[in-house]
């Protein structure tokens, strides 16, 4: 199917900024940012701009823990704080900040509101994320035209989420590139020993949350990651 695309409390302020077109096939490093790895909604925003500055294509903010409030300063910071004044970044499963926010877009789990019902909230230039867990899942959101980008995983087994759904491997992720032309993300336990097999098992964009920690190592483990995908030989 087609694509759109192929510590301290925070003080926010107004963001005025819109998306600009990204690239039809963006490839590279997926850095989440999570809360449980970083003290501080502050720490939050600095972890975003920490991996905007070693190279990563898209940051996601993953924000489960914190209350709406602490989430809005967190987003509406790192849209005022980025380079890209908030265009490469994601907001997980908040469909009303990447409605008020110049986020990229949304990334909705298989429990979260679904992607038709989210895009009836959303500007016409904000991007919908689908995670999936099966080649079923996956062919579902390859067809819904409501779906930009599709995650597939946990490829491999994964701490980051209390309860993960069993790791599908390598074969899936291989089987999940023949069956989307949409940008795909793999997610799920990878890191630098893993990240240039998921590359080359078809992801364009890899997700790495526990690999990339927290505190001080966060910008070193994102540049780690991104210094794979220069070197890697599958770009030509």
């Amino acid at each position: 199917m087609g694509s759109r695309v192929h510590s301290g409390r925070l003080q926010s302020s107004s963001v005025i900024s819109t998306p600009a077109a990204i690239p039809p096939n963006p490839t590279g490093l997926y850095a989440i940012v999570d809360d449980p790895r970083h003290a501080s909604p502050a720490a939050l925003v600095e972890a975003a701009v920490a991996a905007e500055r070693a190279g990563s294509t898209w940051i996601q903010l993953r924000l489960k823990r914190l209350c709406d409030r602490d989430r809005y300063e967190v987003a509406s910071r790192c849209c005022e704080r980025l380079a890209s004044r908030g265009r490469n970044l994601w907001i997980d499963d908040c469909v009303e900040l990447a409605a008020l926010l110049p986020l990229r877009g949304v990334h909705l789990g298989q429990q979260d509101l679904p992607p038709r019902a989210a895009r009836s909230l959303l500007p016409g230039d904000r991007l919908v994320g689908r995670s999936t867990h099966d080649l079923r899942q996956l062919a579902a959101a390859d067809a819904d035209p409501e779906v930009d980008v599709v995650a597939i995983g946990p490829i491999l087994p994964t701490g980051s989420k209390q309860s993960p759904d069993p790791a599908v491997g390598w074969e899936v992720l291989r089987d999940s590139r023949h069956l989307t032309t949409k940008p795909l993300i793999a997610i799920g336990g990878l890191g630098p020993r893993s990240y240039a097999e998921a590359r080359g098992h078809g992801a364009d964009l890899v997700a790495s949350i526990g690999a990339l920690g927290g505190g001080e190592e966060f910008e070193r483990r994102c540049l780690e990651l991104v210094e794979i995908e220069r070197r890697a030989s599958w770009r030509g």
